[in-house]
């Protein structure tokens, strides 16, 4: 009888032995599970994670840009992307593997005053464990004249005479107004006028160009008293310097979107 329980006795903490075993082995394969994931929320293109963010004008269109990635070493599913303010937000895939980031976007209408607004972004990995991570973005929409009027970077090349009304000159560097740009001293060299002839290309230097082509168009068309621009020239210098400051292609791609938008609103000149 005594070995009898002697022998119970040690099966039971052989098995609670195991039991914890699994649960220690679980555990820690979960705390080095590699699994991670990213947010970043972008207003018209701009990183604003303090108040007040860019000023935008009261009725205008507000693009935000929601940059996910898998910062992990395992593959990411189930991804989804909400807004406290905006709700549900449809992004283009709901997989990403290591490395892998994909852009999100809503568009939404300026409101007057301080706007805050956050993102969460939740995925699942192995055996349905998830992952999380959130980040603000903020603006200020104040009551402007609501302008509706824009050229294309295709007037601005072919009209040089219309740079006449503006502060700028065809020749003058784009280092001269966008500082930021020094990081790519081709560009930062180039005229405004090249810059509206920019190809694209791959990477953040790729980004960079496409960006500035936009950025140029939506200068002379903020600084021109003949258009009614729905942004200033102070506005658009700011969110450009603070794209190409971000080194990041998606964060430049989303401003260089939202300045198209503008400059295709219809010119008034000629």
């Amino acid at each position: 009888m005594e070995r009898h329980l002697r022998t119970v006795t040690t099966m039971v903490w052989v098995i609670l032995g195991l039991v914890a075993f699994s649960k220690t082995s679980w555990a820690a394969a979960s705390a080095h599970s590699g699994a991670g994931i990213s947010i970043v929320k972008l207003v018209n293109g701009e990183r604003a994670t303090s108040p007040p963010g860019p000023v935008l004008n009261v009725g205008s269109t507000v693009t935000w840009s929601f940059i996910v990635t898998n910062t992990g070493t395992t593959r990411l599913i189930d991804i989804g992307v909400t807004d406290d303010r905006v709700g549900d937000i449809d992004c283009p895939r709901t997989r990403l593997f290591s490395g892998q980031s994909m852009t999100c976007t809503e568009t939404g209408t300026v409101i007057a005053g301080q706007y805050r607004n956050v993102a969460t972004v939740q995925a699942v990995f192995a055996k349905g464990k998830e992952v999380s991570d959130t980040d603000a973005a903020h603006y200020f929409g104040e009551q402007g004249d609501g302008g509706d009027q824009g050229c294309t970077p295709g007037y601005w090349k072919n009209h040089p005479e219309s740079w006449a009304a503006t502060p700028y000159t065809t020749g003058q560097s784009i280092a001269s107004v966008f500082a930021n740009a020094a990081t790519w001293p081709a560009i930062a060299n180039a005229t405004l006028l090249a810059a509206l002839d920019f190809p694209g290309g791959p990477g953040v230097e790729g980004g960079a160009r496409i960006l500035m082509r936009a950025a140029v168009a939506a200068l002379l068309n903020a600084s021109h008293p003949g258009v009614d621009y729905p942004r200033t020239a102070a506005q658009v210098i700011s969110s450009v310097n603070a794209a190409l400051a971000s080194g990041n292609r998606e964060t430049m791609l989303a401003l260089a979107e939202a300045l198209d938008d503008d400059n295709n609103l219809g010119c008034p000149l000629n």
